[in-house]
């Protein structure tokens, strides 16, 4: 059986690949630790066999270089456009299936790092 701390890996790349909602990723985290410390440790063995299954089938997460390169795409594809702004670029990008596992977070950052470096030439 896997640690607390994986577990909690495994539920969090979950959440992301996914978009859980909050409460629906805290009650599989709180769901899947009641099973695991109580005496229904075949049950917690089953969950993290399912998020595992599950998360087999999502795509893997970009890099930053990667999620850089897709954006820098994007906004040159976009260049036409009078003025582009972090929303459309990162929803540009989240059009794409392929991109859905990424971190909203490291996306965000990237583009407005970006817009920045765009702004200043």
């Amino acid at each position: 059986m896997a640690s607390s701390k994986a577990a909690g890996r495994l539920l969090y790349q979950f959440d992301l690949a996914t978009r859980w909602s909050a409460h629906e990723s805290l009650t599989a985290v709180a769901r899947f630790r009641q099973f695991q410390t109580s005496a229904l440790t075949h049950l917690a063995d089953k969950e993290e066999a399912e998020q595992q299954i599950l998360i087999s089938y999502l795509p893997k997460s970009l890099t930053e270089s990667e999620v850089d390169a897709a954006l820098k795409a994007i906004y040159e594809e976009m260049k036409g456009q009078p003025k582009i702004n972090l929303g459309q670029l990162k929803n540009k990008f989240f059009e794409n299936p392929d991109y859905a596992s990424t971190s909203p977070a490291v996306v965000i950052s990237r583009a407005k790092e970006l817009l920045q470096q765009q702004q200043k030439s």
